[in-house]
């Protein structure tokens, strides 16, 4: 829409690294975005299997591995 602006990224600090990320869900979809900004990386994870969290465990433990994977 011409004149509109927006933004909703979460900045999250762990261990000294700092991830911007974004997620959503619909219906049997879920997904997660992720930037590391420091390390230059990114990762995206679609997944057509709804689960309350499990894209974004795969997306902050590929970007640091100090968070564990369930």
């Amino acid at each position: 829409m011409p004149g509109m602006e927006i933004a909703y990224w979460i900045f999250q600090t762990k261990s000294g690294n700092s991830v911007i990320w974004h997620n959503g869900a619909t219906p049997g979809y879920r997904t997660y975005i992720g930037f590391d900004l420091k390390r230059q990386r990114s990762v995206v994870v679609l997944s057509n299997r709804y689960s309350p969290t499990l894209p974004d465990d795969i997306v902050r433990h590929l970007l640091d591995q100090s968070y564990p994977l369930p």
